[in-house]
């Protein structure tokens, strides 16, 4: 499996607790993850810079670990020095924008420059969806940036039938499924809208555990050529894996 969401540094938020890496080893060795793509939980909700820079310690050290880049639509020039310094590094595989509440709405003319500063390094766009107006402001994003490829994470609260009907418009757009939304039908609808290969596998860990995500993909009721994709291949492709 290719876990495409997680968040790294969730124990350093709340106590300063060495056994974030124990437990993202255990886990892929239970369910035979290959590969976890994460982003940092510090730079997401507190300091930029010192998020990304502790996220890339651990990807160079650990080849199971790839890493989004986290750039914030309040600090452009912070953003813009971030991606030059880590997307030249092959263990970073994309860039993460923090949810609307935590920087600026999708459609704002922030995330639009940063998103036009991120072009030139040809990575996917990692975003999230609090509600379907987050899904409207990603469609106008991935049609704004003619190339622009863009992954979304629905997060609870968000009407994802409504956000993936909206994002159902854009071959552009993928979504990833995980752990913070677990509610009954989300997979099958997920491939119903949008076709199996725009349906991705994300654990959400350290937040929430893996079996939250992996529970729903394997209890849906779809194929099992469909949950494969969901659950490798189609990260793989999306990723550059």
């Amino acid at each position: 499996m290719v876990d495409a969401f997680g968040e790294w540094g969730w124990q350093t938020l709340r106590a300063g607790d060495e056994s974030e890496w124990q437990l993202l080893e255990k886990c892929a060795q239970r369910y035979g993850v290959s590969h976890y793509c994460l982003a940092s939980a510090e730079a997401m909700r507190g300091d930029l810079i010192k998020g990304n820079e502790r996220l890339a310690q651990v990807t160079r050290t650990n080849s199971l670990v790839k890493g989004y880049v986290v750039v914030n639509p309040n600090h452009l020039d912070e953003s813009a020095g971030e991606m030059k310094k880590y997307l030249s590094e092959g263990q970073f595989i994309g860039i993460a924008i923090p949810p609307p509440r935590l920087s600026h709405p999708l459609g704002s003319w922030r995330t639009a420059e940063v998103v036009k500063m991120a072009r030139r390094y040809d990575v996917p766009l990692l975003t999230f969806l609090e509600t379907e107006k987050d899904a409207e402001g990603l469609l106008s994003l991935v049609r704004t940036f003619s190339g622009l490829r863009a992954l979304a994470v629905l997060l609870r609260g968000c009407d994802w039938w409504v956000a993936f009907r909206i994002l159902s418009e854009s071959p552009n757009v993928a979504t990833i499924v995980t752990g913070l939304l677990t509610e009954r039908g989300v997979i099958e609808q997920g491939v119903a809208l949008l076709g199996d290969r725009r349906v991705l596998f994300g654990s959400g860990m350290t937040k929430v555990h893996i079996s939250r995500a992996l529970g729903m993909i394997l209890e849906a009721d779809i194929t099992d050529r469909q949950r494969q994709l969901i659950l490798e291949g189609n990260a793989r492709s999306w990723l550059s894996l």
